[in-house]
């Protein structure tokens, strides 16, 4: 089964963007299906779907992975490397030029 995504850039300072692919589940209060979505509205600003996690390419070290998502998910969100240890941002589609 495949799971829905968004396709959002993946920057670094000084380096060109990469694009990550964010996979998501996309919660149903009618029927109660993947999780209860109740105790996400509390929780997350859109209680209709979360991400599940991230991957892509680092813009400084091309390494392919795999990246956590852990908190409020609001862009743009920090992740870390875990090949080179720098820091990375998840941005918003809205914010290219």
């Amino acid at each position: 089964m495949r799971l829905p995504s968004l396709d959002l850039p993946l920057r670094a300072a000084g380096a060109a963007p990469q694009t990550a692919q964010v996979e998501i589940d996309v919660l149903d209060p009618a029927t109660g299906s993947n999780a209860p979505a109740w105790r996400w509205r509390a929780v997350w600003a859109s209680p209709s779907w979360r991400p599940r996690g991230a991957k892509g390419r680092c813009p400084y070290c091309a390494m392919e992975q795999r990246f956590t998502l852990m908190g409020r998910f609001r862009l743009p969100k920090t992740v870390y490397c875990a090949s080179c240890q720098r820091e990375l941002y998840l941005d918003d589609v809205r914010g290219e030029t």
